[in-house]
């Protein structure tokens, strides 16, 4: 059955990008549910700069004063048998990765997220194709990912970005595409994870 048409900003994101995040999710086992929740928060559901400008929803930054250039890290050993690339460029202007198209940007946040501290890289190991690791569990691994400012409490911060991904989660039923080994054009309209629930007050509609 394929999903009613939405007005909803966020959830017309989540479907246009769903391709993407599902190709992803079946190179590396990593959630599209998970890509997806930041790609609404991070991006602004496609609205931001980067989103727009460098197919880079996840606001990947290729050059941070504080450190230098940072690693686009362009090669990916896939469940598929292959190695996965991208082909990112530096725009120097934003800072930003700039990807060719959505594919490369959501296999590049996969990348970035399984070479960080996370422990992201460790978890998928230990998951066996063709299972994906659940959501929530993705989610919970994100402790700063989201960095507050100078002064602040990091944990209070991480914890409140996590459930902000959560929320979104719930309200677009992005659990629905965990179980789905691969994307063929058509989804199932509900998880069964209960009503619909609001998208946070600070995402929008």
């Amino acid at each position: 059955m394929t999903a009613p048409v939405s007005t909803n900003r966020p959830m017309q994101f989540a479907m246009r990008n769903l391709p993407a995040a599902m190709e992803a999710q079946r190179e590396t086992g990593y959630p599209a549910c998970a890509l997806l929740a930041q790609g609404v928060i991070e991006g602004a559901s496609g609205d931001s700069t980067f989103s727009i400008n460098d197919n880079n929803p996840f606001g990947y930054l290729c050059w941070i004063p504080t450190r230098g250039p940072v690693s686009n890290n362009p090669t990916l050993n896939g469940r598929s048998g292959h190695s996965v690339g991208v082909q990112a460029t530096c725009r120097k202007s934003s800072n930003a990765w700039t990807y060719r198209n959505s594919e490369e940007a959501y296999i590049g946040q996969v990348q970035f997220l399984i070479n960080a501290p996370f422990g992201i890289g460790t978890a998928l190991k230990s998951i066996p194709p063709p299972q994906v690791m659940k959501c929530q569990d993705a989610i919970s691994h994100l402790n700063g990912y989201a960095r507050c400012e100078p002064g602040c409490d990091q944990a209070k911060f991480n914890q409140e970005y996590k459930n902000k991904l959560m929320a979104v989660a719930r309200a677009l039923d992005l659990y629905r595409f965990d179980k789905c080994p691969t994307y063929s054009g058509s989804v199932q309209t509900s998880s069964k994870q209960g009503p619909p629930q609001p998208l946070p007050p600070d995402v929008g509609a």
